[in-house]
């Protein structure tokens, strides 16, 4: 009862700043605490996007981790882009706000496999490169084949 007066809290302070909506990660904290550790499984079940965690005994920590990747991951969209070596600042975009999952340095550009906001894919939209018949370009790709960011960089 009281942790649901609580989320609820949380909530209207969210949306009264405007980041209601947003997606969020419910992480209960001090799980080293309780002496039940089948019904915090059991509440972590219940509740979408949510893990526990325990900040004393650093305990949960790879569960939280994922959570965050799992959620990051679901904010950006694929997109494949063929970028004049004039506009590579748009490739530096990429690395610096999303995921670079390939890029190639060729005679007509730089073509770039990315996963960005869909905010920075709108805005490179005119340089995305589209499926064409017979030419074997593929737009297919999985921004999920690359789980450390650093591999990134």
């Amino acid at each position: 009862p009281q942790q649901n007066l609580m989320r609820d809290a949380v909530l209207q302070v969210l949306d009264e700043l405007g980041a209601g909506g947003r997606p969020m990660i419910t992480v209960y904290n001090k799980a080293d605490r309780l002496t039940d550790q089948s019904g915090l499984r059991e509440l972590v079940a219940n509740t979408p996007n949510s893990c526990y965690f325990s900040a004393a005994k650093a305990d949960g920590i790879p569960y939280l981790m994922d959570r965050i990747v799992d959620t990051l991951k679901e904010l950006l969209v694929p997109i494949r882009l063929l970028v004049p070596y004039d506009r590579s600042d748009l490739v530096a975009q990429c690395y610096e706000f999303g995921r670079v999952i390939k890029a190639e340095y060729q005679e007509d550009g730089i073509r770039v496999d990315a996963a960005v906001t869909r905010d920075m894919a709108g805005r490179m939209a005119e340089y995305r490169i589209k499926a064409k018949a017979n030419h074997g370009i593929s737009t297919h790709f999985d921004p999920g084949l690359v789980t450390n960011p650093e591999q990134n960089r």
